[in-house]
């Protein structure tokens, strides 16, 4: 708790709410604050205070126990930001110091000194360095990446007993983690040229000499990010840029080959906006992009090929409304399942789009959902089955409707519970041979309403 007249921090009880311990040489007023670690793992917090502004002490190590609380260690000098880490092994933990012109390691648990850099490097002088820790071989130990004042990283990492420079990159500055892009136990992190604004990948344990794609530059507005669309536990790395600053658009995906990286596939439509999501279940992936008219498509990520376009696939679609506060939100809405639904917020609607097959329906136990299927075959040329399963018997609403939602034909029916088969001849009310396209259909039983496209190609 800290004390609403000066701001100075105490301890209280969580159950009884009896004060345990005031802190008043720290006050968030001035520029205190505090964080919890298990230093010494034994499963207590250890209180850490600091600050940024005058007075002493700067840093002071608290520990609780049976007779009360006491001092581990504390200090007077100097820092800009203090914060916890796990570098020399699971067992251990530091608190990294941030200093104006440095920083400070030591033991989380009894203060000792570990590094003081630059002094202890041989660097040049650090100008309020940016220092960020990165478990760059994921295994759980931190290491720390440093940004001196001229844009450049050094990472710095413990073995055999000290701290060393695993490796520098003058000139570049650490922009993204890509996560394991080539296979490797190292992350891959993409560095910016601090002159040409170019962009470059580094493995993240060797500091190797940057790989750069023909679109990783300094347009600006374009993002990066690693994901893995086919769960091989390597990322691909795709880079975005929107087409609404002045530059064509482009949306791009590579791959390592064991050797570099190679394109996937590239395209060039006007995009506003990119995330992935994963619609058809954990071992896929998708892109959704949100185009400049408010336009939502999905592409596979594996090879970026087109799954839906709303304003094709999806019913009285008006657009994505890009100014709600959520404009969309993937969500696990089935509790049984591994893909997730798509929450499209339209502003006077809210379409919910999931991903469904005709293994969903055989073989299920107890009483099946309400779902609809793709109709087979799709595209058609002459007729096609309209596939739909039904939690109990009783009448039902079948309709076919054409793009401006115009009633194509009516096949309303009562029907079992189950899985059922329901032909359509390609024909509409009077008899003709229905509308080239895009056409829909669309199945209400209960009082509930479900939709799925088709094409017909006569």
């Amino acid at each position: 708790m800290f004390n609403a007249t000066d701001g100075h921090f105490a301890v209280f009880d969580g159950l009884y709410g009896t004060l345990e311990l005031n802190v008043p040489s720290f006050s968030l007023f001035s520029g205190g604050n505090m964080f919890p670690l298990d230093a010494d793992q034994d499963g207590y917090q250890e209180l850490y205070f600091y600050r940024q502004g005058p007075g002493t002490p700067v840093l002071q190590a608290i520990q609780g126990g049976i007779a009360g609380y006491g001092t581990l260690f504390s200090h007077n000098l100097a820092l800009t930001g203090v914060f916890p880490v796990t570098s020399r092994s699971a067992s251990e933990r530091e608190l990294v110091e941030v200093t104006s012109n440095g920083l400070r390691i030591r033991d989380a648990l009894t203060g000792d000194l570990l590094l003081n850099a630059p002094s202890q490097l041989f660097w040049p002088s650090l100008t309020n360095p940016d220092v960020s820790p990165l478990d760059v071989q994921n295994d759980g130990i931190t290491e720390l990446v440093v940004t001196d004042a001229s844009g450049s990283n050094r990472l710095i990492k413990w073995s055999g007993g000290s701290y060393y420079q695993q490796w520098s990159s003058p000139g570049w500055q650490l922009a993204y983690d890509m996560g394991d892009a080539d296979g490797d136990p190292a992350h891959e992190y993409m560095m910016r040229n601090n002159t040409t604004g170019a962009f470059a990948l580094y493995d993240g344990f060797s500091g190797t000499s940057p790989f750069v794609a023909p679109d990783w530059n300094s347009s600006p507005g374009t993002a990066y990010f690693g994901y893995d669309p086919n769960s091989d536990d390597i990322n691909e790395i795709q880079s975005f840029r929107p087409s609404f600053l002045g530059y064509p658009a482009r949306l791009r995906q590579y791959r390592s080959n064991g050797v570099g990286f190679v394109e996937m596939f590239t395209h060039t439509d006007p995009v506003f906006t990119a995330a992935t999501v994963r619609i058809r279940g954990n071992s896929e992936r998708e892109i959704l992009e949100v185009t400049p008219e408010n336009d939502v498509l999905l592409r596979d990520g594996t090879d970026g090929t087109v799954l839906l376009r709303c304003s094709e696939g999806v019913p009285s679609w008006n657009g994505i409304d890009m100014t709600a506060d959520k404009p969309y939100l993937a969500l696990d809405l089935d509790a049984d399942k591994s893909e997730e639904e798509l929450i499209i917020n339209e502003g006077l609607h809210v379409h919910v789009i999931g991903h469904f097959t005709t293994l969903d329906a055989p073989g299920s136990k107890g009483t099946l959902a309400f779902r609809v299927m793709p109709s087979s075959p799709n595209p058609f040329r002459s007729s096609t089955t309209l596939r739909f399963t039904l939690p109990r018997d009783g009448k039902v609403g079948v309709r076919i409707f054409d793009t401006a939602g115009r009633l194509v034909r009516q096949l309303d029916r009562t029907l079992p519970a189950g899985l059922n088969d329901l032909a359509w001849d390609g024909l509409d009310e009077g008899g003709k041979p229905a509308p080239n396209g895009v056409l829909f259909y669309e199945v209400t039983a209960e009082c509930v309403r479900k939709t799925s496209r088709m094409v017909l190609m006569q």
